[in-house]
């Protein structure tokens, strides 16, 4: 949720005009949330069913985002340095708990 209120702050930094380029994703994009929606009616777990349509929402929020951000407010480089920063660090605590098994003792419960 957090993370979405920073894309809308930043929402003026968007080229809303590129978005008639991608009609066709967006009307699949639509597609995709009105079968969530759909689904929802036949679920068996209505909390289940809803937390992972607002995992695909905020998915679109950060796919939109990216596609139509002005390319002089955030760099491809930029980009690129934080999904190997984030990815770096998911490395090191996923191969830290294969080595060390009793960390996960620190977690709580």
């Amino acid at each position: 949720g957090g993370v979405s209120f920073l894309f809308l702050f930043f929402s003026s930094e968007l080229e809303w005009h590129k978005i008639n380029n991608y009609q066709w994703l967006f009307v699949l994009w639509l597609l995709v949330f009105l079968g969530m929606g759909l689904s929802l009616f036949f679920s068996i777990s209505l909390p289940l069913s809803l937390y992972s349509m607002t995992r695909f929402i905020f998915a679109s929020l950060v796919f939109w985002f990216f596609l139509l951000v002005k390319k002089s407010f955030i760099s491809a480089q930029q980009v690129v340095k934080i999904l190997l920063l984030v990815s770096l660090v998911i490395i090191l605590i996923s191969t830290s708990f294969q080595l060390f098994p009793n960390l996960e003792n620190l977690l709580p419960e």
